[in-house]
């Protein structure tokens, strides 16, 4: 990944019986970026915990020192789940 790149993953999670519920996904996605072991020491990133539509999910995003913020952040704002 070069500087200006960013990578988002979206991933759904099965909640076993008796676990908190996921809590409501957030109106908007805000980024408090976390440095993490497993990304290189120039990127930034954050894991985001939700349920959408009764759906649990985890999404991972990362960006590199001079990729778009807003960018990212609309992509995750632009997600979508369906009910099943």
């Amino acid at each position: 990944m070069g500087a200006e790149d960013g990578i988002i993953t979206v991933m759904e999670r099965h909640r076993p019986p008796g676990d908190k519920p996921y809590p409501k996904r957030p109106a908007r996605f805000r980024f408090h970026p976390s440095s993490f072991e497993c990304l290189p020491r120039d990127l930034d990133g954050e894991v985001y915990v939700f349920s959408d539509e009764g759906r649990n999910f985890n999404a991972f995003a990362a960006i590199g020192e001079d990729g778009s913020i807003s960018q990212m952040l609309a992509i995750l704002d632009s997600f979508q789940a369906r009910r099943r």
